[in-house]
């Protein structure tokens, strides 16, 4: 029993040596862990699809882990606040449900990937319908809100009449029941959708097009991570961007790698290669810190518009960003009005400022003002100017005679130090006295008190 005890250990402690001398090169460098969160839908590729492959083991700064995350916002906002995930990339309109609900979330980039071609069907009877004539007062979208935004932007464009008399939207679960109500039921008169190449033949034998397919104006996704992500990872956040910018180039380039990613589109979401052709050639496929000030505006104000985030709320017009990031297309704050504002208090020595016969600008859209509360991020407050110039000086600040004058501090009346007179003649008697080789008097003024020896 004993040599048996004492040749299992033999045993165990030769399995681990084996195991350090493999695991050596692993142990040599040491990388910080990045935690990047996906779903496993296609809108996500091919970045769910690199991290799935391990593509970003080659990173020097990190080690990437892929964390797969459900189709729940509620679920992947407790995920980053618990600290299980670093950051997320989701979609533009679950990005702006993150960061309005949790105040601690961060846009700290953005990502274009495929291209969304939103279409407006209405029924095929014989001839394809004139636009002008066409009534809609019931659409049918996608189940996802996205369709719905595309509505409001359908809104802002005033096509049909819609700026002044919208339409009633009616949710679909899938375009199959969207077709079967509006040719069968007739409950809705249009519907709104994006449908690949392979639908497309089944769509066009029923509906037809009223008008061009358009892409939304905005980018597809959007990273989002936390404050103190923001501050601790930073570089491993930038050089993950600069990563997967290279992982799309050099399979874009090299035909091997652009075949194997049509086999795994095609094999793991179903599609046809004409579909992974076109999503390949067409899509960007970039992240970048740059955000787009329409990215982060434009589907906040239609999901206000919608009632799905609350005014009230933050009036602030667009998306919170990190640090790390850079906003283009901003527009140039708006000055605060002078006549509709008043200031609390009057500065002493501060003279009644005459009444302003200026009109109160009209508030412009995509400001970063907000008209209802006149509240404006970039506003400092009133601005005016001190009653009397403030100066310090180190050395006196006139002469008399080559005597220095010593001014009080303060108003120099004759409230507070020696007269002016009582100094004009101890000046004089400082000159005769200097021309006499005689040492010059002091101010008059209580003498000071001798300090004891020790």
């Amino acid at each position: 029993g004993a040599c048996g005890g004492a040749c299992r250990v033999l045993d165990n402690v030769r399995e681990t040596m084996k195991c350090l001398n493999c695991d050596n090169s692993a142990l040599e460098t040491y990388r910080p862990r990045f935690r990047v969160g996906t779903t496993t839908s296609f809108a996500d590729e091919p970045v769910s699809g690199a991290l799935k492959l391990k593509l970003y083991k080659n990173l020097e700064s990190c080690a990437v882990d892929w964390v797969i995350c459900p189709d729940d916002g509620s679920a992947i906002m407790a995920m980053l606040n618990a600290g299980i995930i670093d950051m997320v990339m989701a979609r533009i309109e679950d990005t702006v449900m993150l960061t309005r609900l949790s105040k601690s979330l961060r846009v700290c980039g953005m990502f274009d990937c495929s291209p969304h071609l939103w279409r407006l069907l209405v029924p095929r009877k014989g001839r394809a319908q004139p636009i002008k004539p066409l009534k809609i007062q019931m659409l049918g979208v996608p189940e996802h809100v996205a369709g719905s935004m595309m509505t409001c932007l359908l809104q802002d464009w005033d096509l049909f009449g819609w700026l002044d008399d919208p339409p009633e939207i009616m949710v679909m679960r899938s375009l199959v029941e969207g077709l079967r109500e509006m040719n069968t039921r007739g409950s809705v008169q249009a519907l709104l959708w994006e449908y690949s190449d392979s639908e497309s033949s089944t769509v066009q034998n029923v509906c037809s097009e009223v008008m061009e397919p358009f892409l939304a104006p905005w980018k597809s996704h959007a990273f989002v991570c936390t404050r103190e992500t923001v501050f601790s990872k930073s570089n491993a956040i930038r050089q993950f961007f600069d990563f997967t910018n290279n992982l799309v180039q050099e399979m874009r380039a090299d035909e091997v790698d652009k075949v194997k990613l049509e086999a795994y589109i095609m094999n793991t979401y179903g599609l046809s290669r004409a579909d992974v052709r076109r999503w390949i050639e067409e899509s960007p496929m970039h992240c970048t810190a740059d955000v787009d000030y329409i990215t982060v505006s434009r589907p906040l104000q239609y999901l206000r518009r919608l009632q799905v985030i609350p005014t009230e709320q933050d009036p602030s017009p667009t998306l919170r960003l990190a640090s790390c990031v850079r906003l283009l297309g901003a527009p140039v704050a708006r000055p605060p009005p002078n006549s509709g504002r008043a200031v609390a208090r009057t500065l002493p020595g501060a003279g009644p400022s005459a009444p302003s016969s200026a009109k109160k600008a009209p508030p412009r859209p995509d400001a970063c003002c907000d008209s209802t509360n006149d509240i404006c991020e970039t506003d400092e407050g009133p601005r005016f100017t001190l009653s009397s110039t403030q100066e310090v000086r180190l050395m006196p600040s006139s002469v008399v005679k080559g005597v220095p004058v010593l001014r009080a501090r303060g108003d120099c009346s004759g409230a507070c130090g020696p007269p002016a007179a009582q100094v004009s003649a101890v000046a004089e008697r400082a000159a005769s006295s200097r021309q006499a080789g005689a040492q010059a008097p002091a101010l008059e003024g209580p003498s000071p008190r001798p300090v004891p020896a020790g």
